[in-house]
């Protein structure tokens, strides 16, 4: 093999080598963090105007609704709960 073709073959090997190493690094910055969040249950009122307002406040607070549920107590009392979160402060 003549000088100049090891000279390439060098430059070549060279560039592979390099370049896997810099993807390498690239998948690593680019590898999203796991997501810290904050929940709240909040016993929401039977009134719907106090507890769309009680949301409503939340929600300025950086708070999202996850899932309402209602919890039966009893034979007759019903509390309707909220589930919150927001990204950990």
């Amino acid at each position: 093999m003549s000088r100049p073709m090891l000279v390439v073959l060098f430059i070549a090997v060279a560039v592979a080598v390099c370049g896997v190493g810099f993807a390498q690094d690239q998948e690593e910055q680019a590898a999203p963090q796991p997501a810290k969040w904050e929940y709240e249950v909040v016993l929401l009122s039977p009134s719907s105007a106090t507890a769309t307002e009680r949301l409503n406040e939340m929600a300025a607070q950086g708070w999202e609704l996850q899932e309402c549920y209602q919890v039966t107590r009893g034979q007759s009392r019903v509390t309707t709960n909220a589930v919150m979160k927001r990204p950990a402060q």
